[in-house]
């Protein structure tokens, strides 16, 4: 009998796989320098609060330049070929802005840009995603959510050798080094693929919001993706300077925590991506929004590091199924106009993100 394999990754090359590949590649070299940005700007001499205003600043921008971008991929869904790369050049721009900026106002505006890449970048690869005839699109998220893991078992550790061995700065110029390759590799593969399937559809949505008129059943659990959203905007900006202070954690120990967590993060998405093809995008979005939400709070009466460990494995592997069934579930929902379900979902999640910041 054939066994079946176990990757997390799709086996046929469809433009999910090129749109995995491509987050890995942004995240990679996002990853080699997030971990320690609260140190950096704890270092540059800002506060507490002014650190939580620049995580938020992000998720704001991404929120509300995803709307701007719909009025563009709306008239042309073909410009998808254009925005996908240009987000990507954005995260470029941004290593180069933090090499320079020098006052705090410039620090925001630049939080700002990362936010409008992210949004062009997100919005043109969700667009690729359901814009794909699949029979799960929770599984084709998943594979797509989980890219992170990969990038954060191998990201963090050489941000960390580069950061002991000379200075916050080259670290950005490392990861700038390797959005070239993303530049590259989207360039020259992913979108050639992806261009294809976008051109063919035009939207019928005036609004982002027209599929979800006549779902308010759907609009419940919408609402419910917006709160797991809202959760992990309370704490993940704060997380490192959490195992700091509160932990009394050291840098390369913090890079040990986040590299194991990874590493064990990936199986455990290879043994997800069944869980999820065989249930409704409700279910997982419900599950894995309630699993992760008693973690988050179990965060806050958590102790000692072990016990930490554990919330957080089960906390990523929660949150994986959750924002895998919130896409699914959009995806669904706006099955006439990807473009708009691409907007739709970058602009929720943005958007609860920052709201949880901003507490």
């Amino acid at each position: 009998m054939h066994k079946k394999s176990i990757v997390s990754f799709p086996h046929e090359i469809t433009p999910t796989f090129y749109a995995s590949v491509s987050h890995f590649l942004v995240l990679f070299g996002y990853k080699m320098f997030s971990l320690y940005y609260p140190l950096f700007l704890e270092k540059k001499g800002f506060s507490l609060s002014v650190i939580g205003s620049m995580y938020m600043l992000i998720y704001i921008g991404m929120a509300v330049f995803s709307l701007l971008v719909w009025r563009i991929v709306h008239r042309s869904p073909s410009l998808v070929k254009y925005i996908i790369p240009i987000g990507i050049v954005g995260y470029a721009a941004y290593s180069v802005g933090m090499i320079t900026a020098k006052t705090q106002l410039q620090f925001y505006i630049w939080q700002l840009e990362l936010g409008l890449s992210a949004a062009l970048f997100y919005i043109g690869a969700r667009s690729v995603i359901m814009g794909h005839k699949s029979r799960s699109y929770d599984k084709e998220f998943l594979y797509f959510y989980s890219a992170p893991f990969y990038s954060n078992f191998l990201a963090p550790t050489i941000g960390g050798l580069i950061l002991w061995a000379f200075s916050f700065r080259e670290i950005f110029v490392a990861s700038l080094f390797v959005y070239l390759i993303a530049i590259t590799f989207a360039y020259l593969e992913w979108n050639k693929v992806s261009i294809r399937r976008i051109a063919k559809h035009k939207t019928s949505c005036g609004s982002i919001f027209d599929p979800l008129k006549k779902e308010g059943a759907n609009v419940v659990f919408l609402a419910v993706a917006f709160l797991a959203m809202f959760s992990v905007g309370v704490y993940r900006g704060f997380f490192v300077l959490l195992l700091k202070n509160e932990f009394g954690m050291d840098k390369s120990s913090i890079v040990a925590w986040v590299v194991v967590t990874s590493f064990i993060s990936i199986p455990i998405s290879w043994k997800l991506a069944r869980f999820v093809e065989k249930r409704r995008s409700e279910h997982n979005l419900l599950v894995g929004n309630c699993i992760s939400s008693i973690m988050a709070l179990a965060v806050a009466l958590c102790f000692t590091l072990p016990v930490l460990f554990f919330i957080f494995l089960v906390e990523y592997a929660a949150k994986l199924v959750s924002e895998s069934g919130k896409s699914g579930l959009i995806a669904r929902l706006f099955k006439h106009g990807e473009e708009g379900g691409a907007v739709f979902d970058t602009f929720l999640t943005a958007s609860g993100v920052a709201s949880g910041a901003f507490i």
